[in-house]
Parts: structure tokens; C-alpha cells; sequence
């Protein structure tokens, strides 16, 4: 899962403390959150994929460490192939 195969391009905006994603037919940005448990995550209450009426909401598990971009990118993937069939 390749971002040139893919095509795929994620940034983090530090002004708005939001990771985004965008390729594959998919646009959306994740915020921080934290569970009752105390875990901090990433996540997206509405991801939609471009001609499917589906909206799922999709959460990635950091816990306290830092997320580079490889990984923030991988982590998106593995959640999105839950839901949709990528390739």
C-alpha cells in the first residue's frame, strides 16, 4: 500500500491540530480525541467514499506517541480496506 500506487497525499495542519487525507476517492480530515479510558486517538465521524451512500465513522488508536505521516497514512488504509474494498 504504496502512496504512489495509490496516489495519495496527508498532511498535518498544525493551526487546526487535524491530520488529512485525501486520494482514492476520499477527502476528509481526523481531530484528536480522547476515550473514557484515557487513550488518545485519531478520528472521523463521517468518511464517505466518492459514489457511496455509506458514512462510517473510523477512529486510529495512538495512544501517547507521536504519529509520523508513514504511518498515519498506513493506519488510515487498514482502516478504510475494513469498509471498502481499495484496489
Amino acid at each position: 500500500m504504496s502512496e504512489a500506487f495509490y496516489n495519495i497525499e496527508t498532511w498535518y495542519d498544525e493551526k487546526r491540530c487535524m491530520w488529512f487525507f485525501r486520494g482514492i476517492k476520499f477527502d476528509f480530515a481526523m481531530h484528536w480525541t480522547d476515550d473514557p479510558e484515557g487513550n488518545i486517538a485519531l478520528k472521523c465521524d463521517c468518511v464517505t467514499w466518492e459514489g457511496d451512500p455509506r458514512e462510517v465513522h473510523i477512529a486510529i488508536d495512538i495512544g501517547y506517541t507521536k504519529i509520523t505521516k508513514d504511518e498515519f497514512q498506513t493506519a488510515v488504509l487498514k482502516e478504510l480496506s475494513k469498509h471498502w474494498i481499495l484496489c
